[in-house]
C-alpha cells in the first residue's frame, strides 16, 4: 500500500520560498562598527541591508551593493533611493516584485515597469 508521501512524483520541484513582505526590524547591535564593514556585508549577502542601523539605508552604496544581491532590499531603501534609477533598475531586473516599492515616477517608467515585467511577468 503506498501513502500520500511515496505517490509523490520524484520530480517534483522544491517548493518556492517567498520572502517575508515585512521587513525585519533594524537589529542596531550587529557589531557593525563602520560603513566599510556594512558596505563589505551587504556586499556578500544583500539581506544585510534589513538588518542594518536605518542610517545606512539612505546610503547609495550600501543600498546599491545589497539590491545587487538581494533585489528586495528596495523596500528598506530611502524614499530619495526609491526615486535612483539605477538602484531600482538593479533591483528589478533582479525580482520584478521590486517594482512596487520604487517611487511613483519609476513606476511610470516604461523602461523600469518592461525590465520588472522581463524579470517576473507577474510584476504588476
Amino acid at each position: 500500500v503506498m501513502d500520500a508521501a511515496s505517490s509523490e512524483e520524484p520530480d517534483t520541484p522544491p517548493p518556492i520560498v517567498i520572502p517575508p513582505l515585512d521587513p525585519p526590524a533594524p537589529v542596531r547591535d550587529l557589531g557593525i562598527a563602520s560603513r566599510a564593514e556594512v558596505l563589505k556585508r551587504v556586499a556578500r549577502n544583500g539581506y544585510e541591508l534589513m538588518l542594518c542601523p536605518e542610517r545606512f539605508w539612505a546610503d547609495r552604496d550600501v543600498v546599491l551593493a545589497a539590491v545587487k544581491k538581494y533585489g528586495y532590499g528596495l523596500r528598506v531603501a530611502s524614499d530619495e533611493l526609491k526615486s535612483d534609477r539605477e538602484i531600482v533598475m538593479t533591483a528589478v531586473k533582479q525580482h520584478g516584485h521590486c517594482l512596487k516599492w520604487a517611487s511613483e515616477k519609476l513606476q511610470a517608467d516604461e523602461e523600469v515597469v518592461l525590465t520588472a515585467v522581463v524579470s517576473n511577468r507577474d510584476a504588476l
